[in-house]
C-alpha cells in the first residue's frame, strides 16, 4: 500500500510539472507528457522506499537534512532521465521559483542546485518556525537560519559591486524567418540599429532552425533562396549574424541542430546544440513502440544529429567567436553555457523556437532559467524566440529593456563582463556535498541499527 500512495503522490506532482506537455495537445505532447509523468512516478517511488527505510528522520535535527535530499532527489532524477535519453531533465527543479532577490544573491555561488538547496531550506525553516508543537531549540535554529539568508541579502551589494563593466554589446533580435515580403522592413531595421553611436559592432540574432543548410567539404548551400537574405545581413562591415540552422552533412540522413555565425558574407563559426529536446529529437527506446502503435504520430519526432556525433562532424569548423551560443533546450542546462566560456565571450544568445508551447508555461520557465543562466556564467544573455517570449538579461540578472521596437525586432544595448563567479569555477559544488550528507546519514542509520541489534541480542 505505502508503494501506491507513493506511485499516487508521484503522478500528481509530475502531473503538475508537465502540465505544460498536456496542455500542448497536438503532436503528441500528450503521450510524451503521459509517458514521462508515470516513468518519474515510479522513480518517486524507488527514491521515497529508499529514504522511508533509513531511520534519521527520528533524529531530532533531521529535518535539517532535508535541503540535501531535495537536491540529492532532483540531481539523481536529472541523472536516470539523462541515461534513458541523454537529454536530462532540469526544468522541474525548485530552485527555478525562488525569489529574484534570492536568485541574484545565491546563482552565481551554487548555480541553480543551490538554489533548489535554499528553497527546501526556506520551506522546512517555515514549516518548524510555525509549529508551537516543537521545542524551542527548532524556533532558535530557525531564526539563526533566517539570520543567515538575511546577510547574504545583504552581502548582495558586495556581488553587485564586484561586477563592472565599461564596454557594451548591440544586438538586433529577429525572431522570424526573412522572406523576400519582411526583407525590406528587416534590412531597413537592422540599417537603422547601425546609425545609432556604438562601441561595437551590431550582431543581429536569429531564431532556432531557421535557415536549412547543406554542408560538404566545408562548403554550404542554402536549401531555400531565401535564406541567402540572412548571410546578405552580414555582407556589412561591422555587422554579424547568429542564427540557428539545420545542418545536413555529407549526405547524413540525420541533421544537427546548430548555430551558424556569418561575418562578411562568409560563414565564420558553427556550434551545436548540446541537449536534445526530449523525445521530439532525442528519440529514447521506446519512441519507435509509440509511433508503430499510433500513440505517437510520425512528425513529433525531427531526426537530430546526437551531440556527440554533432561534435565530432563539426570538429574541423570553428567555433563561433566572442560569443558563447545555445540553442532552445541548452537553456535549462548550466553546463551548456560553461563548459568552455572565458574571457573572449563578450555575451551569451539561446535561439530558441516556443510555437509548441500554446499554455506560455515553458516560455515562463525558459525566461526565469535564462535569468539563472545570465547570473551563472557572470555575462549578459539575449534570447531569440519564434512564437515565445525575446529578452535580454545583463550579468545581474536584471531584465533589460529594448532601446527600439518595432514589429517583433527588438534592438538591445548588453553590458559586457568578462569576469568568472564562483559557480563557473567550482561547479556543482552543493550537489556532491549534499550527496556526501545523504550517504553519511545513511551509514549512519544503518549503524545505529546494528548496534540497536546487538544490543537487544545481548540481552
Amino acid at each position: 500500500m505505502k508503494f501506491i500512495d507513493d506511485f499516487i503522490v508521484g503522478i500528481a506532482i509530475y502531473a503538475v510539472m508537465f502540465w505544460g506537455l498536456f496542455e500542448c495537445g497536438g503532436g503528441g505532447f500528450l503521450v510524451i507528457g503521459s509517458v514521462l509523468m508515470v516513468l518519474f512516478a515510479i522513480y518517486h517511488c524507488i527514491f521515497c522506499s529508499i529514504v522511508k527505510f533509513q531511520s534519521y528522520w527520528k533524529h531530532q535535527f533531521s529535518f535539517l537534512l532535508i535541503p540535501s535530499w531535495v537536491v540529492v532527489y532532483e540531481y539523481s532524477r536529472h541523472l536516470v532521465a539523462y541515461s534513458y535519453d541523454e537529454s536530462g531533465l532540469t526544468f522541474a527543479l525548485i530552485g527555478q521559483f525562488t525569489p529574484t532577490v534570492i536568485t541574484r544573491s545565491l546563482a552565481a555561488i551554487g548555480g541553480i542546485w543551490l538554489l533548489s538547496f535554499v528553497m527546501a531550506f526556506l520551506i522546512w525553516l517555515v514549516v518548524f518556525f510555525f509549529n508551537h508543537r516543537q521545542r524551542r531549540y527548532v524556533q532558535a535554529i530557525s531564526l539563526c537560519g533566517l539570520a543567515a539568508l538575511s546577510w547574504v541579502f545583504i552581502a548582495k551589494n558586495r556581488f553587485d559591486h564586484a561586477c563592472s563593466w565599461d564596454a557594451h554589446n548591440w544586438l538586433v533580435t529577429i525572431p522570424f524567418p526573412i522572406s523576400s515580403i519582411s526583407a525590406p522592413a528587416v534590412f531597413e531595421f537592422v540599417a537603422e540599429a547601425d546609425s545609432f553611436e556604438k562601441e561595437s559592432p551590431i550582431v543581429v540574432l536569429g531564431s532556432e532552425t531557421i535557415l536549412a543548410i547543406k554542408m560538404e567539404g566545408g562548403e554550404i548551400e542554402f536549401d531555400r533562396p531565401e535564406d541567402e537574405l540572412w548571410q546578405d545581413l552580414s555582407t556589412r562591415a561591422n555587422r554579424s549574424v547568429v542564427v540557428g540552422a539545420w545542418i545536413l552533412m555529407d549526405g547524413r540522413e540525420d541533421r544537427i541542430n546548430a548555430i551558424v555565425q556569418f561575418s562578411e558574407g562568409e560563414v565564420v563559426g558553427v556550434a551545436a546544440k548540446h541537449r536534445l529536446a526530449p523525445f521530439v529529437e532525442s528519440q529514447p527506446p521506446g519512441t519507435k513502440s509509440l509511433i508503430s502503435l499510433g500513440w505517437l504520430p510520425d512528425d513529433a519526432v525531427r531526426n537530430a544529429t546526437p551531440p556527440d556525433v554533432a561534435e565530432k562532424l563539426l570538429a574541423d569548423v570553428p567555433k563561433p567567436h566572442g560569443v558563447q551560443t545555445g540553442v532552445c533546450y541548452d537553456i535549462f542546462f548550466g553546463s551548456a553555457y560553461l563548459d568552455g566560456l572565458n574571457e573572449s565571450h563578450e555575451f551569451m544568445t539561446c535561439s530558441l523556437d516556443e510555437t509548441y508551447d500554446d499554455s506560455g508555461i515553458f516560455q515562463w520557465l525558459s525566461m526565469q532559467h535564462s535569468r539563472i543562466r545570465a547570473i551563472e556564467a557572470r555575462r549578459s544573455l539575449v534570447r531569440c524566440s519564434l512564437g515565445g517570449i525575446t529578452a535580454a538579461f545583463d550579468p545581474l540578472g536584471n531584465e533589460i529593456q529594448p532601446i527600439v521596437s518595432r514589429a517583433g525586432m527588438n534592438l538591445y544595448r548588453v553590458p559586457v563582463c568578462r569576469e568568472s563567479t564562483f559557480y563557473s569555477r567550482t561547479g556543482d559544488w552543493i550537489v556532491w556535498f549534499s550527496y556526501i550528507v545523504v550517504v553519511s546519514w545513511m551509514l549512519h542509520g544503518e549503524y545505529e541499527r546494528r548496534r540497536q541489534r546487538r544490543q537487544v541480542d545481548v540481552v
